[in-house]
């Protein structure tokens, strides 16, 4: 049995469980939500992602930069038309990723809590989520329960790989 994978491979994997990050919002919620909704919650969990990557491959940063950034190479053509929407996306993307950083970077003990509330309101809009407070306190449960629960899950998984492969 060959142990080796290459880190293309490695991304593909790794990619396929948050590229349909559909799977993860539930089927009575899903066809509400519009396009814009849903790509919000893909860079939530593209974030979540990479910060069980990052924490898992720590301390094998070349490696680690490969790994992110083939997998944002493959969200990024799996979600944009051309290269006007691929500049878009990533520029999107980095806006919520610094807001993310920031939370994280606060050492709050209310990271998760802060985090889902900054989703909800960026998904949502302030002013539907003061209209709705059950479905914000719904989805904010969900969030945090989701990227909590996830978050270990893909750290447990990526550790699992790097004990069953040798990453090339």
């Amino acid at each position: 049995m060959d142990n080796n994978i290459t880190i293309d491979n490695l991304a593909k994997i790794i990619s396929e469980k948050i590229l349909n990050y559909e799977n993860f919002i539930p089927k009575e919620i899903n066809f509400i939500l519009d396009k814009d909704q849903k790509r919000e919650l893909m860079i939530l969990d593209l974030f979540n992602m990479t910060k069980a990557v990052s924490r898992s491959f720590e301390d094998k940063n070349e490696l680690l930069k490969k790994i992110l950034d083939k997998i944002h190479s493959l969200s990024y053509t799996k979600y944009c038309e051309n290269e006007e929407d691929e500049n878009k996306f990533e520029e999107l993307l980095n806006e919520r990723y610094f807001v993310y950083y920031s939370i994280f970077n606060s050492k709050s003990d209310s990271t998760l809590l802060l985090l889902s509330n900054n989703t909800l309101l960026t998904i949502l809009g302030e002013d539907n989520a003061k209209k709705n407070k059950d479905m914000f306190l719904f989805w904010l449960t969900f969030l945090k329960n989701m990227f909590g629960q996830t978050y270990l899950n893909r750290c447990i998984f990526l550790k699992d790989m790097q004990e069953k492969y040798i990453i090339e």
